[in-house]
């Protein structure tokens, strides 16, 4: 029976090694890792030409991007898929950062004040820029030779502002500002869920991403009517677009693709306004 308690001994001591082994190969989880809402779309107080985005745009606030060891996905304009991302952290001092990929620096001008961020320039933030094993997210970003030569890529960047803040460049020059969404989060559309009777209505409540863009919209549609400045005309042009849009939204009914994809035209055409 001796043999069966040595046996024993080894088989545990294996199990143990292979346990080991295990949770030393285990890739550390990314502290980048979740579901990111933006919250706030920066645009450099000093940029002359505002075509694609303005400050707090409603095509951009409120998008969400999730990130995981496997993919980053999301619901923003320009948006591509990125498979197997590679986000390993280091740290850069924020101001050097947008100095060097978003806004070059003004004599006497802090960038990250010139953006409206909250948070000092001279913090030390955890940056990955964001290399896709498959496919690329994100704008492309133009570093200086000095930069290349130090090893930054030419892609784009995400960054860890704080715990609770990321921050990540946009398409037209934009600077996003992410938090954390919690998954039982509920979705908060302009209407009162409760009240909800027709079915695309009842898919909006049932969609966080489908609420945001619900928000999102009734956000462009204030705007603009307030844009008419008391215009009758058009006042009543607005109105009757908006009439057709939401019946040609009704026609979805619960198909989330299609009603992501009417909501999404008609911020595109509410918007357009802005960009003239």
């Amino acid at each position: 029976m001796a043999w069966m308690g040595a046996s024993l001994t080894v088989l545990v001591g294996v199990c143990a090694s292979l346990v080991m082994t295990a949770a030393r190969a285990a890739p550390p989880a990314s502290p980048y890792a979740g579901q990111w809402q933006v919250r706030q779309v920066l645009v450099h107080e000093d940029r002359a030409d505002r075509l694609l985005y303005q400050v707090n745009d409603p095509r951009l606030v409120g998008r969400m991007v999730d990130i995981d060891v496997r993919r980053i996905d999301s619901d923003l304009p320009e948006a591509s898929h990125c498979d197997q991302p590679v986000l390993v952290p280091r740290p850069q001092v924020l101001n050097t950062l947008l100095t060097r990929t978003l806004w070059s620096a003004l004599p006497g001008k802090d960038a990250a004040q010139a953006f409206g961020l909250q948070v000092s320039g001279t913090r030390e933030v955890k940056v990955a820029w964001t290399a896709c094993t498959v496919g690329q997210f994100g704008p492309s970003l133009k570093t200086a030779p000095t930069d290349k030569a130090a090893g930054d890529p030419e892609r784009t960047w995400v960054a860890l502002a704080t715990p609770n803040q990321l921050l990540m460049p946009w398409y037209g020059d934009t600077l996003l500002v992410l938090e954390p969404r919690a998954s039982d989060q509920p979705a908060r559309p302009s209407f009162a869920c409760g009240q909800a009777r027709l079915p695309a209505e009842k898919a909006i409540c049932a969609s966080p991403r489908l609420s945001s863009y619900d928000l999102s919209l009734s956000q462009a549609w204030r705007a603009a009517v307030q844009a008419c400045e008391g215009d009758a005309a058009c006042l009543n042009d607005a109105r009757r677009d908006q009439t057709q849009w939401v019946a040609t939204r009704n026609q979805c009914a619960r198909d989330k693709d299609c009603l992501r994809q009417a909501m999404k035209t008609r911020l595109d055409a509410l918007m357009t306004p802005a960009e003239e």
